[in-house]
């Protein structure tokens, strides 16, 4: 698949409402299929097969797909929002974890689609053309943080925390000298590197 499609013809790029201004027109008397077509942008044989009709298309149906790579979800925001969301409880997405969440998305929706039905994930390019499509994801290495200290850090815990400093700092009357920061066991529970994921853009 073609990751940077360019469209060579401006075929099916009117719009519903220029072939109604179009079919108004013709109706009118004032000239032909082509005249009219070439006024408004629409190609006059859908035109004359549209005035035929009686309008029924134009006000019951799309016109056609337009070329180039079909777009599997017609509203992608609520995948774009579960992404973000997922980065900001700490479990980001990586690309293949977004790959795998559109297929399952497809799936459960029973919309069309062309993904591996084997290894269950939407593609590379499909995932490339999502990314240009939503700027404000970009892909990043995250800071590598445990899931104790993850967890720990909230309100409560940072509030419990400086109150029980404060208090044996009262008790003590430790100096500033004298305070140190101190691992005891020298064993990391931070992987060492995290996969990139995808995440609100400028963000750290």
């Amino acid at each position: 698949m073609v990751r940077n499609y360019k469209r060579k013809t401006n075929k099916q790029c009117w719009t519903d409402e220029n072939m109604r201004l179009a079919i108004e027109e013709w109706k009118k008397g004032s000239a032909g299929y082509r005249q009219i077509g070439e006024q408004f942008y629409a190609p006059w044989s859908t035109l004359r097969d549209r005035v035929k009709n009686n309008n029924k298309i134009i006000t019951g149906a799309k016109k056609g797909f337009a070329g180039g790579f079909r777009k599997v979800f017609t509203n992608e925001q609520e995948l774009c929002t579960c992404i973000l969301r997922m980065e900001e409880v700490l479990l980001g997405l990586s690309r293949g974890d977004v790959r795998h969440v559109a297929y399952q998305m497809a799936v459960r929706n029973n919309i069309p689609h062309n993904f591996n039905n084997n290894s269950e994930m939407a593609g590379n390019d499909w995932l490339v053309s999502f990314r240009h499509r939503h700027p404000e994801l970009s892909l990043r290495t995250p800071e590598a943080t445990s899931a104790a200290r993850a967890r720990g850090f909230n309100k409560a815990s940072v509030d419990r925390f400086y109150r029980l400093y404060a208090e044996l700092v009262d008790a003590n009357v430790f100096e500033p000298g004298n305070v140190y920061n101190v691992d005891e066991t020298g064993i990391t529970t931070v992987q060492s590197k995290p996969s990139k994921i995808l995440g609100r853009c400028g963000k750290k």
